[in-house]
């Protein structure tokens, strides 16, 4: 199924594949890195390892949705949230897969989603169980496996759409940061205060309203609102935050030089995460801050190339919590990070699509 830009795969079987070329690619790219000790490497490889393995798990807990609430043993209201929780699961997996080729930051984002898939199921089965008395209560979760499955769907519509490139190629024209593009939109829905105080679904609501604001599709806050009810507030605010980074970083690439300074000083043993910034930084043609070299090494790339180490995950849920503020490089102290070029996973999912069809 096409989805603006990203094909996501329904058949299973495929979707699986696609989960066993990523990790076996980033096991080839953890195995050329030169670690700084052991126990680093380890953690690279058990990061992809546990990638792997919980997509493959959200994929089971799909199939056993649709095993346990079969259509012609189940009423229509129940079957129907039966379906559209297995998509959502089927979906979520796709954009996690395709657009977040950094392993630590998409396992972050995929334990996220764990939480919120097994919070669903368990709710469900309750309900299921106690129908005589909460009956209605699973037409409203009817309702919120629709809303959960259309986010991915509205995300992945938005990823790397054309509709941006004025808005995008404007930001970089002007020189504006990512931070003092938060701080204007939450200004303009008259959210007082820090971006990071703000409640989860305040955070999303002010992506949302630059994404709407660059041209492409958004993602209806009342549906982001729903889902946060009941645990969905980091996965949809990352999701939606990852889409605000895709407009603004669109026109502002990251140059070539900049690419192998950075391979260059973290090849022997890797380096700290602010060498590395400072190298990238000091090496691009055009004028980057260090927090949008943190951001496009853990978010996006480095011309291709990703900064990995057991660090990046709190990084990657602290810069978007904080709207791009500032990089808590405190946190990172005593801590090694790596630059690895990771598998493009829309690519390989393109190819599997449609050579294996």
């Amino acid at each position: 199924m096409e989805v603006g830009k990203l094909v996501f795969l329904e058949d299973l079987e495929k979707l699986r594949y696609l989960a066993e070329l990523i990790y076996l690619q980033e096991v080839e790219a953890i195995q050329a890195t030169i670690y700084y000790n052991n126990d680093d490497f380890i953690q690279s490889l058990t990061d992809s390892r546990t990638n792997y393995e919980s997509v493959l798990k959200l994929v089971d807990t799909a199939v056993q949705l649709l095993e346990t609430y079969p259509t012609n043993k189940v009423d229509k209201t129940t079957a129907s949230a039966a379906k559209d929780f297995h998509d959502f699961i089927i979906y979520v997996s796709n954009y996690a897969l395709q657009t977040m080729a950094n392993y630590n930051s998409r396992l972050h984002y995929i334990n996220e989603v764990t939480s919120y898939v097994e919070s669903f199921v368990e709710r469900m089965a309750h309900v299921q169980l106690h129908r005589d008395t909460l009956g209605n209560e699973m037409e409203s979760i009817a309702i919120d496996a629709a809303i959960s499955k259309s986010i991915p769907l509205q995300a992945a519509k938005s990823h790397q759409s054309d509709l941006s490139t004025t808005f995008s190629q404007t930001l970089k024209d002007s020189g504006i940061e990512l931070h003092d593009l938060v701080q204007s939109h939450q200004a303009r829905l008259g959210l007082e205060g820090p971006f990071e105080d703000l409640e989860p679904v305040q955070k999303a609501r002010v992506y949302n309203e630059i994404i709407i604001s660059s041209g492409r599709e958004a993602i209806l806050v009342d549906r982001i609102e729903t889902v946060s009810k009941y645990g969905g507030a980091a996965w949809t605010m990352i999701t939606i935050g990852f889409e605000v980074w895709d407009v603004f970083h669109s026109e502002n690439k990251i140059e070539k030089t900049t690419y192998y300074a950075v391979k260059e000083v973290a090849q022997f043993g890797g380096a700290y995460l602010g060498g590395i910034v400072a190298t990238a930084v000091a090496t691009n043609v055009f004028e980057l801050s260090p927090v949008y070299v943190t951001i496009a090494g853990i978010a996006g790339s480095i011309a291709g190339s990703f900064i990995v180490g057991t660090i990046v995950a709190a990084l990657f849920g602290l810069i978007f919590s904080s709207g791009g503020e500032k990089v808590p490089y405190d946190v990172t102290s005593g801590h090694i990070s790596y630059v690895q070029d990771l598998p493009d996973g829309a690519g390989l999912a393109n190819r599997i699509a449609f050579h294996l069809s």
